[in-house]
């Protein structure tokens, strides 16, 4: 099986810092760095889906089944407030879109555009704080599914580092053992000789006007 990290590039560039592109790359090329400082600034933008099938039986007649599909936009600017080896531990991030559509009726959970502050504990939990605006209680326990920090051994932006600067569309190999770690690490059980990964750098897109690489 050859798994491509196509996604995950796009994903993990959207992670990276908007604000201090390295002036030595030649125009149109990224370096691509897995490692945060404090002051580093990006706009993360995502969504998030349920689907819960019910099955409705009466009177031993069976209705088809219906699929119930919850879908949650959000977005929202991130601020790297404090790091650990190079991984975030304390950041502020405001909230710009936070967005339900559960197939009939779409509305938004958020009043205005409220700031929240998302800490790494020790433990490995994460806790999220409102700093500035409203957030109920129900939004910001939803919120913990949506911004959390992780102590993992493999993030996806580490799969697609790169120590030279790459032109949108050059692909590169993934060390096979950082693959099989960021596998196994979310439990998921691939045979090691069947796992061959690459990167490719797509390019730079413009997200509700906000350069992204």
């Amino acid at each position: 099986m050859k798994i491509s990290f196509d996604t995950i590039m796009a994903l993990a560039a959207l992670l990276l810092p908007l604000v201090d592109a390295q002036a030595a790359d030649p125009p149109g090329h990224r370096n691509v760095s897995h490692t945060f400082a404090v002051g580093d600034r990006y706009h993360l933008e995502g969504l998030s889906q349920n689907t819960k099938r019910r099955h409705v039986s009466a009177d031993g007649d069976n209705q088809p089944d219906l699929n119930l599909i919850t879908t949650i936009t959000f977005g929202y600017d991130v601020e790297i407030l404090a790091v650990t080896d190079g991984r975030p531990t304390r950041q502020r991030c405001r909230m710009t879109k936070l967005m339900v559509d559960n197939g009939t009726e779409r509305h938004s959970l958020l009043e205005g555009t409220p700031t929240i502050l998302v800490s790494l504990h020790d433990n490995g939990f994460t806790k999220i704080t409102t700093e500035h605006g409203t957030i109920s209680e129900q939004t910001m326990s939803g919120l913990y599914h949506l911004i959390h920090l992780e102590k993992r051994r493999v993030y996806p932006e580490m799969l697609v580092a790169s120590s030279a600067p790459r032109p949108p569309g050059e692909e590169w190999a993934i060390a096979k053992p950082l693959a099989i770690d960021y596998l196994s690490e979310r439990e998921l059980d691939v045979a090691p000789a069947s796992v061959s990964a690459s990167a490719r750098f797509v390019g730079s897109a413009d997200v509700e006007g906000t350069p992204c690489e």
